[in-house]
């Protein structure tokens, strides 16, 4: 990066006519300027300091000038001259008004291309321009958003940091807290999934109010199974969209283009990407996954992950309490409370021990879960709870 392929890319960035204020040109701090977006990564001190010359020295040389139309900060405010523009068309920056055709646009294209190239084969760590934080029970949903924002905004893969979705996770051997930090507060813009598995991370909490405590662009994104009282805290307060909803994930894409710099592909080239997002299904949490799979009607073998993942969320008490009344002949679970206490028995099993109330409170908890689940139903007085069909079926799969 040089002096002068600096001083081409700010006449570049105002030969269309528009002032720019000096500092939406160079950046500052963990603001991105309009040179960076051309390198695709946040300059270090040396070369902003280098941008901050080559600007000043554009000025001092009549190349560009204040265009006192703000009233607050007329003198950072700058427009191109005719001189800029003369250097801008010749490349020739050293003497205005004495200039050679040097086929300048294409100087100013193999700049930039060259510049980008440089970085990336000189960066160790590529300059994660989107954020995707989310819960890994979410990554289906993720995957499915990458290849939107992918094909809407022809991001690179290294552009974009993902977690749980091979490709887009961090390098190995990476110091786990640290790089996220850091990434968290870098990236140029942030989508937060947020869901019933997301809002129970202890890592999204984190990447959501560090982000919102750096002052930084941030987007709610609503997922099939949240609503936006989800949203707590600070997060509250800001404007969350919906995964499900083809016309706000047509709003997310215009406006991640304006937040990246970068013009969106026309809608009928990535529709089909909207609709697989729309066609997500939320992920179920383990209740929910039981309550599905002993609906379902699958074969042992047909299970998948997540439904093995389901059957795994039940305590041992419960699995043991549905293993056992499936054996008992009427399919039922006998409760009766005395002096002594509370007695769950089936099928000639006893499941607490007379006088330790916590037996009697585990054995108590798991009946309230298989009533919940659909898996038990009480008959009569609700001494006696009866197997349902769908408590045999996932029984057999235990």
């Amino acid at each position: 990066m040089t002096s002068k392929e600096l001083k081409l890319l700010i006449l570049k960035s105002l030969q269309q006519g528009l002032h720019e204020h000096k500092f939406n040109l160079i950046g500052k701090g963990h603001q991105l300027g309009a040179l960076e977006r051309l390198f695709c990564r946040s300059f270090t001190a040396d070369e902003r300091q280098l941008a901050v010359t080559a600007f000043n020295e554009l000025q001092r040389d009549g190349l560009i000038q204040p265009s006192y139309t703000d009233l607050i900060d007329p003198e950072n405010w700058v427009e191109i001259t005719e001189a800029g523009k003369n250097a801008l068309q010749y490349g020739n920056l050293s003497t205005p008004g004495e200039f050679q055709p040097s086929g300048a646009a294409s100087q100013v294209a193999d700049v930039v291309q060259q510049s980008k190239a440089h970085v990336r084969n000189s960066m160790e760590k590529p300059s994660i321009q989107l954020f995707i934080s989310h819960a890994s029970a979410d990554r289906d949903l993720a995957a499915t958003l990458i290849e939107l924002i992918r094909s809407a905004l022809n991001l690179p893969a290294g552009a974009i940091r993902c977690t749980s979705v091979n490709g887009y996770r961090l390098p190995g051997g990476a110091d786990t807290n640290d790089q996220l930090r850091q990434e968290v507060h870098d990236a140029v813009a942030f989508l937060g999934i947020v869901s019933q598995s997301s809002v129970q991370s202890s890592y999204v909490l984190f990447e959501l109010g560090a982000r919102w405590g750096a002052g930084r662009p941030l987007v709610p994104l609503l997922a099939p199974d949240a609503s936006a009282s989800l949203l707590a805290g600070p997060i509250a307060g800001l404007n969350a969209l919906r995964c499900d909803d083809a016309g706000q994930l047509h709003q997310l894409v215009a406006e991640l283009g304006t937040t990246l710099g970068i013009k969106p592909e026309r809608p009928e080239a990535y529709q089909i990407h909207i609709d697989r997002v729309v066609s997500t299904p939320a992920f179920e949490t383990g209740e929910q996954s039981v309550r599905s799979l002993a609906q379902s009607g699958l074969s042992q073998s047909s299970q998948n992950h997540q439904e093995r993942d389901a059957l795994a969320s039940l305590s041992t008490e419960v699995c043991e309490l549905l293993a056992e009344v499936a054996k008992d002949r009427n399919g039922s679970i006998l409760v009766t409370r005395s002096t002594q206490g509370m007695s769950v028995s089936t099928n000639g099993r006893q499941f607490t021990e007379s006088g330790n109330v916590r037996s009697e409170a585990r054995a108590k908890a798991a009946i309230q879960k298989l009533l919940e689940l659909g898996l038990v139903q009480r008959e009569g007085n609700g001494s006696v709870l009866n197997l349902t069909d769908e408590g045999f079926r996932l029984a057999d799969r235990l």
